[in-house]
């Protein structure tokens, strides 16, 4: 996760991975603010700095996340059947 956080801080990843780097770590984010013992990468402050540069609040991480979590778990049941 730690190396995910640290492309997506690079201007090659936010050209390449932007959406999907914002998508995946406004779901990280929602998984620090619920359980911050969870992820060692919730004791850094990378994530919060990468939203706050995108301009993406703490409101829209919450839909963000969902919507991250609906689309992999979709994935999930499409490629185990």
């Amino acid at each position: 996760m730690t190396k995910f956080v640290t492309i997506c801080m690079t201007p090659f990843g936010e050209s390449i991975a932007g959406t999907l780097c914002n998508f995946s770590l406004s779901a990280a984010y929602e998984v620090c603010q619920a359980l911050p013992e969870a992820m060692f990468i919730c004791a850094t402050p990378d994530i919060g700095n990468h939203l706050a540069n995108q301009n993406i609040t703490d409101g829209q991480t919450d839909k963000m996340a969902w919507l991250y979590y609906s689309k992999v778990r979709a994935l999930i049941n499409q490629i185990a059947q």
